[in-house]
Order: structure tokens, then sequence, then C-alpha cells
């Protein structure tokens, strides 16, 4: 091998390098540093790839993937978080610079989040005056949440309401449907009455709608997209 194609072969593999591998790494790190200003976790994994590489450098990506472990969206602490988004173009320099992500347009966005009832249990009894000190249960198709009230230490009754997960194109939300004192059930009014926000999605970096909830045993899964 002559001496002139060998600094042919050490500058390609230096372009591949810094495109395929450095400038890959690069703009993965700046994305993980902008979501965990939006949703910080314990463990957060992202992974940005387009073909050529480089093309990451305008702003262009086929696919972003972030997986999160007890994420904090908001107030709300959700067990997992699994997003994919192909086709995005987002403000390159923006995000460099202020670890910030802004997205001018993604054919597709999923949004996988599953939160359990400890973590709802949690919210309540922190940002819900009423639910200080309740208990959550979640099942197939409702969720329950039960406190006790003491009155003047001579009578103790358990409150508890029923109500279901829902959401739409701003938020995640709680709805109460009716209330039960002591057993005796009737519609809600007053104690977690009506609607109790759980998740803004519109501060997410990621602008999607919730598509389908659904409702298991101990845990919520939501799935959302960009599609609304």
């Amino acid at each position: 091998m002559s001496r002139r194609t060998a600094w042919v072969v050490v500058i390609v593999c230096a372009l591949i390098f810094i495109s395929e591998i450095a400038i890959p790494f690069t703009v993965s790190f700046a994305i993980e540093k902008a979501l965990t200003r939006s949703m910080p976790s314990k463990d957060l994994a992202i992974s940005a790839r387009t073909f050529p590489g480089v093309l990451l450098l305008t702003g262009r990506f086929s696919k972003i993937r972030a997986d999160a472990a007890d994420a904090k969206i908001g107030k709300l602490n959700v067990h997992e978080v699994h997003m994919v988004v192909e086709d995005a173009t987002i403000d390159i320099v923006t995000l460099l610079k202020t670890r910030q992500i802004i997205v001018s347009e993604s054919r597709d966005t999923q949004v996988r989040m599953v939160f359990t009832e400890s973590d709802l249990k949690n919210y309540l009894n922190s940002e819900v005056k009423e639910a200080r000190n309740s208990f959550v249960t979640i099942s197939k198709d409702k969720v329950e949440v039960k406190t006790s009230a003491d009155l003047g230490g001579l009578l103790s009754l358990t409150i508890g309401v029923k109500g279901k997960i829902i959401g739409d194109s701003q938020s995640i939300k709680f709805l109460g449907e009716t209330l039960s004192i002591g057993g005796a059930g009737g519609l809600s009014g007053g104690f977690l009455s009506g609607e109790i926000v759980l998740v803004d999605l519109t501060k997410l970096p990621f602008k999607v709608g919730v598509r389908q909830v659904i409702m298991e045993e101990g845990k919520v899964t939501i799935l959302a997209d960009n599609h609304l």
C-alpha cells in the first residue's frame, strides 16, 4: 500500500468515525440532557440515528428512541416511558446550545407510559389535599381511592371514590365518578370529584395526544401518538 493510499484510508476511516459514531453520540447526549429537563429519571437511554450520520447536524432524524425508568413527568412519577420518534426535524442549534428540543415536524411519534398504584397514590397524597393518607387500587375497569375520616375521635368513616383514567390531546387525568361513605354509594361531589390533571402533555417536547388508556391490575398504560 502506497503512502498516499494509506492516508486516504485513514481520512475515510476518520470521516466514517465522525459521521457514524461521534456525531450520533454527541447529538444523543444533547437530547438526553434536554429530556432530563422535562422528565428527570433514574435511568434514561437515548438513541438518535439517521444515515449518513452527518445529517444529524442539519436537524434531520430518521429515528429517535428514548427509554426511561421512574421518570418524573410534572409531579407524577411514571414507572416506564418508551418513546419512538420517526422522520423528525429538530432545531439542532437550539438543541446543542441550550439543551432544548424544538420539533418542527415529525412523521410519527409513539409514546408508551406506565404508572402504578404506588405512583398514583404518591401523586394524590402530595398534590390533592382531600386525598392525603389515601390508598389507591387499580383494576381492569376502575381506579378506587379510599381514605378515612375521623369524626372527633368518636367515629371513623371510610370515604372512597371510584373513577377512571382518561386522556386527550392536552393531558392525562383522573376522573372521579362515584362517591361512597361508609359503604353507601352515590354521585361524587366534593371529595376527588370531577377531573384531576395528572400529566400536562403540552409540556412534553414532542407533541402527542392520548390514543388509548389500558387499566390493568395494579397499573395503567397510556398509549399516545401525534396522529390525533
